[in-house]
């Protein structure tokens, strides 16, 4: 009964990485098309205050 136990929560682990890890990414694609506007905003916005 016990090595069932440690297989299963061992499973749930692995499967709770896998989401966490494919939520990392998805999240991470979706803000690299918008990271160079922010960095170019940001840019213009330290520009201006120094002037």
């Amino acid at each position: 009964m016990g090595s069932w136990s440690l297989a299963i929560t061992a499973a749930i682990c692995l499967v709770l990485l896998g989401l966490v890890t494919h939520w990392i990414l998805i999240v991470v694609g979706a803000l690299l098309p918008v990271w160079p506007l922010v960095s170019e905003l940001l840019r213009r916005r330290r520009k201006n205050s120094e002037r």
